[in-house]
C-alpha cells in the first residue's frame, strides 16, 4: 500500500495526468498476478476465478481517487490471507444500495464495472455467498415486497406500482408478482383488504 500511495502521491505532486500512472500500475499488476496465481494454486480448489487481468482497460478511470481505490482493492484481495472483512463491507454496501435504488434499472454488471470496480464474476460470487441467491432473484424479491406494501397500503393503480418498483411493463410486473406470491396483484390487494375488513369487524364485535 505504501508503494501504491507513493505512485499516486508522486503523480499528484508533479501535476502529471492519470495516464502517466498506467505503465507503473501494469507492472504492479504483473507482480500481483503472479502472487495471485500462486495463492490459488496453494488452495488447490476448483472453480477459481480470475480476479483481474493486468491488461484491464484502465481508461475506464478518469480520476486518481477511483484508480487508487481500484488498485488497493486488488492489492488487498491478493495479499491478505483472509479478505472476508472487506468483502462483507462491499456486499453490505451493495445491499443497502439496492434497498434505496430498487426502482432503478440496475444490473450487476454495471454495478461491478462502474460502482465497485471489480469483475462481474467476482461480485456475483461474493453476493451469492452472502445472500444465498443470485443478484436478479434478490432484486426481484425486494421489488415484490415493496409492491406488496403499495398494494396493501395505497390506492395506486397496478401500472403505477409497477413503475414505482422498477418495471416499465405492467404485464411483466404482474407475471413476476404471480410467480412470487402465487396470485395476481389485483387478487393480492383484494385478499389483504378482505383480511383487514375482517380484523376491523372482529374489533368492533
Amino acid at each position: 500500500e505504501k508503494i501504491v500511495d507513493g505512485l499516486f502521491d508522486d503523480c499528484l505532486t508533479s501535476g502529471e495526468s492519470i495516464y502517466s500512472l498506467y505503465n507503473g500500475i501494469i507492472k504492479l499488476f504483473t507482480g500481483l498476478r503472479r502472487a495471485y496465481y500462486q495463492k490459488i494454486e496453494e488452495q488447490a480448489s476448483t472453480g477459481n476465478y480470475f480476479l483481474f487481468d493486468f491488461k484491464v482497460d484502465l481508461y475506464q478511470f478518469h480520476e486518481l481517487g477511483e484508480l487508487r481505490q481500484y488498485v488497493k482493492m486488488i492489492l488487498r484481495e491478493v495479499c491478505e490471507e483472509e479478505g472476508e472483512t472487506e468483502n462483507h463491507e462491499l456486499i453490505d454496501d451493495l445491499l443497502a444500495y439496492l434497498e434505496m435504488h430498487y426502482a432503478n434499472d440496475i444490473t450487476l454488471n454495471e454495478l461491478a464495472e462502474h460502482k465497485y470496480f471489480v469483475s462481474a464474476g467476482h461480485l456475483s460470487r461474493l453476493f451469492k455467498a452472502k445472500t444465498g441467491m443470485n443478484f436478479s432473484k434478490y432484486l426481484m424479491g425486494i421489488r415484490m415486497q415493496k409492491a406488496a406494501e403499495y398494494l396493501e397500503n395505497t390506492e395506486f393503480e397496478i401500472t403505477d406500482i409497477a413503475s414505482f418498483t422498477g418495471y416499465n411493463d405492467a404485464s411483466h410486473f404482474t407475471q413476476n408478482f404471480r410467480k412470487f406470491f402465487g396470485m395476481t396483484p389485483t387478487e393480492f390487494r383484494a385478499r389483504k383488504r378482505g383480511q383487514k375488513s375482517h380484523r376491523e369487524l372482529e374489533k368492533k364485535l
